[in-house]
């Protein structure tokens, strides 16, 4: 895991990143301005020219892929937020970051490690949620209203809410299964959606919370993010209902897992209970020897291969 204050430093300078992308085109356009006195001044026909040929060349790299929009909202609350990353095809990728449903961020450096290492033509939606002690099951519940949202939002992009992929990491592994299998239950839910992921990317997520705060205990893990997230009165209803080993239908959409088995913060354990009871298409992808994303580059080239493979494999609604 890496460290609280050392995440938010990275965040801090992702964000400050994200400013200057943000309001390129400004920065350009008023140095563009300066340029247009000297030229003035100069009356230098050919410095005109390289300024112009300087600002469209800018302005077609800032195009496609660059097309984005931050912090869409899809509840009331400042954690309810999505940034949405264009594409140039009509599939789209959800992103749930990690943190033990108590820290992490939709831009924080981790999170754009994971989805910027896909191709171009997929359109990414990085959700947030509400996170912190006690606020369980807050998390499940604003993924799947957000995923409701961004169903809207790709119709209103003349997109496809059929050709939609949820990946999340950790906890956002576990959250990315309650989107995929909730909504191919009976239960009822205020966000339930009619329609389903093509298929679901679990990288080490939660898939039994119960036996995970257990795991944490008997480990001697001194942060037990399981038992700080979670209500001490409500613990029992609230495993048993978003845990996503007792979503599992016949109807359940593909699901691909990466795990390692050495992991120290959710048991390998989790991903065996998950596909031993699958019964729907699944793949379980095994790092030996390795913990909580702990990979090598070699590693990490075989997980997104085979996510990749994966993805196309399962890629008709």
């Amino acid at each position: 895991m890496i460290s609280i204050d050392l995440e938010y430093r990275l965040f801090m300078i992702n964000s400050l990143f994200i400013f200057l992308k943000k309001y390129y085109m400004l920065i350009n356009f008023i140095l563009y301005l300066n340029y247009w006195k000297i030229f003035i001044m100069q009356n230098n026909f050919n410095f005109l020219v390289g300024i112009v040929i300087v600002f469209l060349t800018s302005s077609c790299s800032y195009i496609g892929r660059g097309e984005r929009e931050y912090d869409l909202s899809y509840g009331e609350h400042s954690r309810q937020k999505i940034d949405f990353y264009k594409g140039t095809g009509d599939y789209s990728l959800i992103w749930i970051h990690g943190g033990g449903w108590l820290e992490g961020d939709k831009r924080s450096t981790r999170s754009k490690l994971f989805f910027k290492s896909f191709p171009e033509e997929y359109n990414i939606f990085s959700v947030n949620y509400r996170i912190g002690e006690d606020t369980a099951p807050d998390a499940a519940d604003d993924v799947m209203c957000a995923y409701k949202f961004i169903e809207e939002k790709i119709e209103l992009e003349g997109l496809s809410p059929e050709k939609v992929y949820v990946m999340g990491a950790s906890a956002g592994g576990h959250l990315a299964l309650v989107i995929g299998l909730l909504n191919t239950t009976e239960r009822s839910h205020e966000c339930k959606s009619s329609y389903t992921p093509l298929s679901i990317i679990n990288i080490f997520g939660i898939t039994e919370i119960n036996k995970t705060e257990q795991f944490l205990t008997d480990s001697g893990e001194e942060w037990n993010y399981v038992k700080i997230w979670m209500p001490e009165d409500n613990f029992t209803e609230i495993s048993d209902q978003y845990s996503p080993l007792y979503m599992i239908t016949d109807n359940a959409p593909p699901i691909i897992t990466i795990h390692g088995t050495e992991d120290i913060y959710v048991a390998y354990e989790q991903a065996l209970m998950l596909h031993d009871k699958l019964v729907t298409e699944n793949e379980l992808v095994t790092i030996e020897g390795k913990g909580h994303g702990d990979f090598s580059d070699d590693e990490w080239d075989h997980v997104r291969s085979s996510v990749i493979n994966f993805m196309k494999k399962n890629s008709q609604p």
